[in-house]
């Protein structure tokens, strides 16, 4: 009997990897269940779309991973420094039986980013840093994923200046005519923000106040409780704790001083960087930059290569055409563009050039006016 249990695999879990695999396969089934149907619009999906649907669209999300990459490279940098360790370890025992404060502060940052610049999945290296900070206040690591999961996603749904959200609502709504107020969506966008981050951070606090105050109010089991102590050296005995806290204040080095000065002038100049001043009205940025007027011509072929590409089309001239495309070129930068070549609030979109770019010719279409005035 023994022997027969013991032969017997543990099933694990599925992973995300396979959950979305799974979704995927659904998704498809069901657009070819829609098209055999006759709905308009929807087109089955072959094999091979199926197939190939995981590389193309870690192609479309190219930005976003790289991000999410090269940030959490930067927090393991970071970390390896032990900066991050002994800040939280500071920061906690400063805040010594008002730890409660870190939450609705930690929430309210993660906010701002969600509602100013979409922060999401940019969160995702966070977790672990925030379950240590939230274990070592005497919470559990679920309340550090609520600080973040909560915080950023109350502020995305709430989004003011979000170009994810906001901007490209508002750019399909100009595509068809309607007019939009900005000024409304923003007030909107914030009386959102703010009530959804309330209750959101009451709903932590609250959960949080309790597992201090009763560890085995906690979702985790005694062992996940006991992993997540081995997995960050916490003391499992609160007395040992407070026996270490009475004999040795935590002090930090110059070099991990530093550290945590570039840590945080990285974020700030980070959610600065992303938010789209220009559409707000905010030239601050910009201030400095200088354009000329150049004016080029386009041959028939040119225009026509164009039209094609954009449209999958095949077009033929019936008589030689000839136009000229007048566009703005950037002659002097602008102050804040001596980091990466463009003013902080474009960072991440690939912005087109400023000014206006004009055609003489009306059947040529954007494509080509972009590609022509490249």
């Amino acid at each position: 009997m023994a022997a027969a249990e013991k032969g017997k695999k543990k099933r694990a879990p599925l992973s995300s990897f396979t959950i979305l695999l799974i979704i995927l396969v659904v998704l498809a089934i069901v657009t070819v269940i829609m098209s055999a149907s006759g709905v308009e619009g929807v087109q089955g999906a072959t094999l091979s779309q199926v197939l190939t649907a995981p590389v193309f669209g870690f192609q479309d999300a190219i930005g976003v991973c790289l991000f999410v990459m090269i940030l959490g490279g930067f927090l393991g940098i970071v970390t390896e420094t032990g900066a991050l360790d002994a800040g939280i370890a500071a920061l906690v025992h400063k805040l010594k039986g008002n730890e409660l404060v870190l939450i609705p502060i930690l929430m309210a940052i993660f906010s701002i980013g969600g509602t100013t610049y979409g922060m999401c999945e940019e969160t995702v290296p966070f977790y672990l840093l925030l379950a240590a900070t939230m274990v070592a206040a005497g919470f559990d690591s679920l309340t550090g994923a609520a600080v973040v999961l909560l915080g950023a996603g109350v502020g995305v749904m709430g989004s003011t200046v979000n170009p994810f959200a906001v901007g490209v609502a508002v750019d399909a709504l100009n595509g068809i005519g309607v007019s939009v107020n900005q000024g409304i969506i923003i007030a909107l966008g914030v009386i959102i923000w703010l009530v959804s981050l309330a209750i959101a951070i009451v709903f932590v606090m609250r959960y949080a106040k309790k597992v201090k105050a009763d560890k085995g109010s906690t979702f985790l089991s005694l062992q996940e409780q006991q992993d997540m102590m081995n997995e960050w050296g916490m003391k499992e005995s609160e007395t040992e704790a407070a026996d270490d806290d009475a004999a040795a204040t935590p002090k930090m080095s110059g070099r991990q001083k530093w550290s945590l000065i570039v840590f945080a002038l990285t974020f700030v100049i980070m959610i600065v960087s992303f938010i789209p001043w220009a559409d707000l009205g905010v030239t601050i940025f910009d201030a400095g930059a200088t354009t000329q007027e150049v004016t080029t011509t386009v041959t028939g072929e040119e225009l026509v290569s164009a039209y094609d590409e954009a449209n999958g089309t095949t077009t033929t001239l019936a008589a030689p055409v000839e136009a000229t495309s007048v566009a703005e070129e950037e002659v002097t930068p602008a102050w804040s563009s001596f980091l990466t070549g463009v003013p902080l609030g474009s960072w991440y979109f690939a912005r087109p050039p400023r000014g206006s770019c004009s055609w003489r010719l009306s059947s040529a279409s954007s494509a080509a006016c972009r590609r022509a005035a490249s």
